[in-house]
């Protein structure tokens, strides 16, 4: 294509007639990636303000109390861990938990070289670098005009801020890639009703991320990724907000600024931009899906344009590069972007594909070495499975909490839960079950979270593999549940595993909320659990192209459950069952969801549910498709 007939290109639509409905587009070789070209930041007033920064005034200082869940366990701890039995059993299962209590970040690892405070940032070796960083922020700030400064007038309500910093890392070699600053308000000072109104913003789900890349793979589709630069800033502010001004300008004591866009830390700013971003989206002709309005589709005569957005971050998939391309542009018209190529590092977690063997790898490999480094647990031996087998935690006494209340325990719990939901399926019993124990917490406990631990520094180069040739079914499902396996509540375990043309796209492990009277009627739950998955996942791939005509198939290994789908049968057993669960039994009549029966070595929905043998862990772990990155094959 000529360059001139590139440059008429206005929207994707215009790309349409270029499809000439052949396939030497996707064929031919790649051309390399345009680089967005980015103005440089000219030297604003704000800029210039900053150039010659003034020490902080004693009123402005942020103090700092320690958490005490930065407590790291004492060596009596340890020599106690370490010459404890090995044979005590306590387990159990646990309802969803969020990451909280000083868990590891989701895409950055903690630092303890990170500064919290501008005064840390300035004593600190790296403080050229935050400085620039600072001085990069504040150029942004003027150039989208997000304040203006006013008098200061008696009586105001005004927010403060601090400057917040982080160190973004490179995913080829996990080291500092970028010295970030934000200039973040603080907004638990904010009054509902006055600062704010509406909160409520969307971010794609990570399922959603995980069927994108399996249709990405299975498709052999292009697939970019972009970072929206000072993306809050693009959203338009509704409120009247005063705030002081950033520490380290020489703004005067009588003025403040006055909000003129969103700022981070705002309460309403994600939705202010969520707006802007899905307004300028649906003028170019792309559609939210209906499953998640965070993942949009364009479709229109051969072309095909996909897009996730998680806050500032965007994975753009294409079957032509011409309009991928033309599509980034755009964007970055609009929202300034920095252009990140090839999909190889989004949201803390690594990708890389083999296309000419059709396979897509996950993983999170430097986030688990990182993760091994801060609980000092690097040189160890690993061992098999994440928890011994039959492993069965039970809660800890009073005695016991006192005893263990200085170990690190609720953070490694908060990490390892973060891991297990991106990239880890093989962890999500162990980690659902750490979970339960957050706020009350034995030695015990504590020896588990560190047998997970050696068994990630094991299996840290794991990763969720996406092959197109193992399977072209569009979504099949496995569902299992544990009877009984709490032993604080008896209330039993469910899990499921769903596989989107050959890669397993999603999987839950929870406690259920109510006790089963048998096994069938854990079963039954478990799959009335799964089938409500499937309904979204087949929604989600509807709006993808890929509408399922057939029911889905779930696997369970019970068949007093697969019975009690299809027909009201051992009424004396059932008749107690919520009717909310009975949802199951319509999808099935329906058509909508179909239950087949699998043996129980062959339900991978299994290693959800229960600590199981090394043997058998290991082949269902293998059937999940996980893989070792240095080997590039399935175990």
């Amino acid at each position: 294509m000529k360059e001139e007939t590139v440059k008429n290109i206005k929207t994707p639509e215009d790309l349409v007639y270029l499809s000439s409905g052949t396939t030497a587009e996707k064929t031919a070789t790649t051309p390399q990636t345009p680089q967005i070209s980015t103005p440089s930041l000219p030297r604003t007033p704000q800029a210039q303000r900053f150039a010659s920064i003034e020490p902080m005034s004693p009123d402005t200082e942020e103090s700092f109390s320690p958490s005490p869940y930065n407590r790291r366990s004492t060596s009596k701890d340890l020599e106690n861990y370490h010459s404890g039995e090995e044979n005590e059993t306590h387990e159990s299962s646990e309802d969803e938990l969020a990451l909280g209590k000083g868990g590891v970040s989701a895409t950055y690892v903690a630092d303890s070289g990170t500064p919290n405070s501008f005064k840390e940032a300035r004593n600190s070796d790296s403080w050229p670098y935050w400085k620039q960083a600072i001085t990069e922020e504040l150029s942004k700030m003027d150039k989208y005009q997000v304040f203006k400064i006013v008098p200061r007038i008696p009586g105001q309500h005004i927010l403060k801020g601090r400057w917040v910093f982080t160190r973004k890392i490179d995913g080829n070699t996990g080291k500092v890639a970028a010295f970030k600053a934000r200039w973040v308000a603080k907004g638990y000072a904010q009054i509902e009703g006055i600062h704010f109104n509406d909160i409520h913003a969307s971010v794609v789900h990570k399922d959603s991320i995980r069927v994108l890349l399996a249709l990405v793979n299975h498709l052999d589709y292009e697939c970019d990724q972009l970072d929206i630069k000072a993306a809050f800033l693009n959203g338009e502010l509704e409120e009247t907000i005063f705030m002081e001004p950033p520490e380290g300008s020489d703004i005067k004591r009588n003025s403040v600024i006055q909000l003129c866009k969103s700022l981070y830390g705002l309460k309403q700013s994600p939705r202010c931009f969520n707006k802007a971003f899905d307004s300028w989206m649906k003028t170019q002709g792309f559609q939210p899906s209906r499953a998640d309005p965070c993942l949009y589709v364009f479709k229109k005569a051969g072309v095909t344009l996909l897009l996730s957005v998680h806050v500032d971050d965007q994975l753009v998939a294409s079957n032509s590069r011409i309009a991928l391309d033309k599509f980034k542009n755009d964007l970055n018209a609009r929202f300034e972007c920095t252009d990140n190529g090839p999909v190889n590092y989004f949201l803390g977690f690594n990708v890389s594909r083999d296309r000419k063997a059709r396979k897509l790898y996950i993983s999170q490999e430097f986030y688990v070495d990182a993760l091994l480094d801060k609980f000092d647990i690097v040189q160890c031996n690993p061992v098999k499975t994440p928890f011994p087998p039959g492993y069965k935690p039970l809660a800890a006494t009073d005695r016991e909490v006192l005893e263990a209340k200085q170990l690190d325990y609720p953070k490694i719990a908060g990490s390892v839960l973060y891991l297990s939901t991106i990239t880890r399926p093989d962890i999500a019993y162990a980690a659902g079950v750490l979970a339960r124990y957050i706020s009350r917490w034995s030695l015990a406990h504590f020896k588990a979270a560190k047998h997970l631990l050696r068994y990630l520094r094991g299996t840290s180069d794991l990763c969720l593999t996406f092959n197109a040739n193992a399977g072209s079914r569009i979504l099949l499902g496995f569902a299992d549940a544990d009877w009984g396996g709490c032993q604080d509540t008896r209330r039993s375990t469910s899990g499921y595993v769903f596989k989107t043309f050959g890669g397993v796209t999603s999987w839950r492990a929870r406690r259920q909320p109510t006790v089963s009277l048998s096994t069938a009627e854990a079963e039954y739950l478990a799959s009335a659990d799964a089938a409500k998955q499937a309904i979204w996942l087949r929604t989600l791939l509807e709006d993808l192209g890929y509408p399922q005509q057939e029911a889905t198939t779930i696997y369970n290994d019970n068949m007093g459950a697969i019975l009690l789908s299809k027909n009201p049968v051992h009424h004396d057993r059932s008749k107690h069952i919520s009717l909310r669960h009975h949802f199951l039994r319509d999808q099935v009549n329906d058509n909508i969801i179909s239950l087949i029966h699998v043996p129980s070595k062959g339900n991978e929905a299994d290693l959800l549910t229960k600590s199981l043998s090394s043997d058998l862990y290991e082949g269902l772990r293998k059937d999940l498709g996980m893989a070792h990155r240095s080997l590039g094959n399935e175990e």
